[in-house]
């Protein structure tokens, strides 16, 4: 699963710097001022970019400390898993979310400095949405093992493993407590295969 720290981490500094980046950008791109000599729209605009350029190297930290145990794991299991396309969508926006971060800092042509900003603003909207969204599909399933009455063993995107897992679909457990071979009789129980008998107690 994962862990407490690689948690807080993640959503700390994805809060930090989606939160800082909205508030920045309504004030830099919503708000007016009535000051015909003012450089900033709100007293508070420089802080809330020196907030969200602190901030950032903290969330590629936190993104690069679960690459390998969260993302990299989970692409290699394959599809079908709950969350993975919630995941999908918040990874595929990091890499030209971070560049266009710093390329905003480092472009002097005007052109090439606005494009990075929409591109900023752009993936960085989506893996916020897509970020929220991953959470969210974890604490249903969180909630739905919680709802059996019993703890159900996780991986750490939150998707119940194994034999835990079939508990979670309707049926299922019923399905998979049958031996091998076994044919559904008429009221849904299982019979033994063919040339298969029961043990009995000697």
């Amino acid at each position: 699963m994962i862990s407490r720290l690689e948690r807080v981490l993640t959503h700390g500094s994805t809060a930090l710097v989606a939160g800082s980046g909205v508030v920045y950008a309504w004030m830099k791109y919503l708000m007016t001022t009535d000051d015909p000599y003012a450089v900033v729209n709100h007293p508070m605009q420089p802080w809330m970019l020196d907030l969200h350029v602190t901030a950032a190297p903290l969330l590629v930290f936190a993104l690069g400390f679960i690459a390998q145990s969260h993302v990299l794991a989970h692409l290699a299991k394959g599809s079908g898993r709950p969350g993975r396309a919630t995941g999908l969508i918040a990874v595929s926006c990091v890499l030209p979310m971070i560049a266009t971060g710093y390329l905003i800092q480092v472009f002097t042509n005007e052109t090439a400095r606005r494009a990075s900003v929409w591109v900023h603003l752009a993936t960085g909207v989506v893996y916020t949405g897509g970020f929220l969204a991953h959470v969210a599909t974890s604490r249903r399933l969180a909630a739905r093992r919680r709802a059996l009455g019993a703890p159900v063993e996780t991986d750490d995107s939150g998707a119940a493993t194994g034999l835990d897992r079939a508990r979670l679909v309707p049926g299922r457990a019923r399905r998979s407590a049958a031996p091998r071979g076994a044919t559904p009789g008429p009221s849904g129980l299982r019979r033994p295969a063919r040339g298969h008998s029961p043990e009995r107690p000697v």
